[in-house]
């Protein structure tokens, strides 16, 4: 059938600036369950719309950019236990094609030396648990216990990178250890990886001495893994 083209550029122009979204494990949620609740969790000041294009693949539109600019700043978000992973989508895109691979967390540094407080050498310890969007603050030393933040692209199917050692001037390296912001119950202690809690994990513990040198040791004996690096943020 032949459909007028300007119709067809109308509503392809609808869809710019939309997102596409899949909740991680989420394969077995009814879909209008999954949509209901990504709804009632964003909660957008404007119109919505959700389509649904796959198994566990949503289409969201948005009449008022603020909203999708929110829904992107604050991840990430948790729905129906889940995380939620979203890529930017448009109409010409093939909603299939996806790979959500990665998620962005903020994320804190403990054992920093005062050599390293800068922003940009903040940004290079950063790179060790992903690709670093952001550092804050970004021109000043941190003026609160908080200390230095980065927001990062971590890889979603890989164990979170717990620290990695830093080079100083005259102490060598030290090890500087990770703590990420997530919500609660979506990261498991023994694996070191996003999706479930420890309680259902079918990996193999991780050790967390492996890898690394003796120097390095009494760090994590003194500082259990699962108390030092995960920070629950409520949603």
């Amino acid at each position: 059938m032949e459909i007028p083209e300007n119709m067809l550029k109308d509503c392809h122009a609808m869809w710019a600036g939309s997102l596409i979204v899949t909740l991680l494990n989420g394969e077995t949620i009814d879909a209008s369950q999954a949509m209901k609740a990504i709804r009632g969790t964003w909660r957008t000041r404007a119109k919505m719309d959700i389509v649904h294009r796959g198994n566990n693949l949503y289409v969201c539109r948005f009449d008022n950019m603020y909203d999708k600019d929110r829904v992107v700043e604050f991840q990430p978000w948790k729905v129906l236990g889940k995380l939620v992973l979203m890529q930017p989508f448009s109409a010409e895109m093939d909603p299939f094609a996806f790979r959500f691979d990665t998620i962005p967390l903020w994320m804190n540094f403990k054992g920093l030396h005062l050599e390293h407080y800068t922003p940009g050498i903040v940004r290079v310890i950063g790179t060790t648990a992903g690709e670093v969007e952001t550092v804050l603050p970004e021109v000043v030393v941190p003026r609160s216990e908080e200390g230095y933040r980065a927001r990062v692209k971590v890889k979603v199917f890989e164990p979170l990178k717990q620290g990695t050692p830093a080079k100083t001037l005259h102490q060598g390296s030290v090890w500087v250890g990770f703590s990420y912001h997530l919500p609660r119950n979506v990261y498991c202690e023994t694996c070191n990886r996003l999706g479930h809690e420890q309680g259902i994990c079918t990996y193999s513990p991780l050790e967390p001495t492996d890898n690394i040198s003796s120097s390095f040791s009494s760090f994590f004996l003194d500082y259990p893994a699962g108390n030092l690096f995960i920070n629950d943020v409520e949603q």
